[in-house]
């Protein structure tokens, strides 16, 4: 199986390289970079999201990083899409009968690039009077990021038959796909 990671497409050069890691998330390949990094390894980056036919090959026996599985990964802009069109952006501190700080709309933004793109959407949401009341989204800059307790991950697809599931997510999830995103799978 190695032999179409160490050929290049014109079957012109061979590479030695027995490893081949798939990352599926950019910390993934955040990780292996930086080990690779300490640990003076060469690496050789093909496919996903590169822009080109095969990548590159490797010269020697350095480890093969195939972006193939990265293509998922959607952009800044499309995640705000998918955030506005699942829940109520225009309530204070409240979704639906769920009500408290912890419920707030808020975006938590890493760099003033984030915080622009933030604005303008939210402006151009407002201008389009696509809510009946101002959006009230909160902007905050990102802190640390408490991971979910293990009951909480996968909730909605654990539990389909919880009432809240039903009574909340289940419409939230409806209104995502009568939205036509192009983020729906087939």
């Amino acid at each position: 199986e190695m032999e179409s990671y160490n050929m290049d497409w014109l079957k012109k050069y061979k590479g030695k390289s027995d490893l081949v890691l798939k990352p599926k998330t950019t910390h993934e390949v955040s990780k292996i970079l930086s080990y690779c990094n300490d640990n003076n390894i060469a690496v050789s980056l093909q496919g996903g999201n590169t822009g080109l036919v095969g990548g590159s090959v490797p010269i020697f026996d350095e480890l093969i990083l195939n972006m193939s599985r990265m293509n998922n990964i959607i952009s800044f802009d499309e995640l705000l899409e998918v955030f506005f069109k699942t829940h109520d952006p225009t309530t204070l501190n409240r979704q639906g009968n769920d009500v408290g700080t912890q419920y707030r709309s808020a975006i938590f933004y890493k760099n003033e690039k984030e915080l622009n793109v933030s604005e303008s959407m939210i402006k151009k949401l407002d201008d389009s009077y696509l809510f009946d009341n101002k959006i009230v989204t909160s902007l905050e800059k990102e802190t640390k990021f408490f991971e979910a307790e293990e009951y909480h991950k996968k909730y909605f697809y654990n539990n389909p038959e919880n009432v809240y599931c039903q009574l909340v997510v289940k419409p939230k999830i409806e209104k995502f796909k009568k939205s036509g995103s192009s983020f729906l799978k087939n």
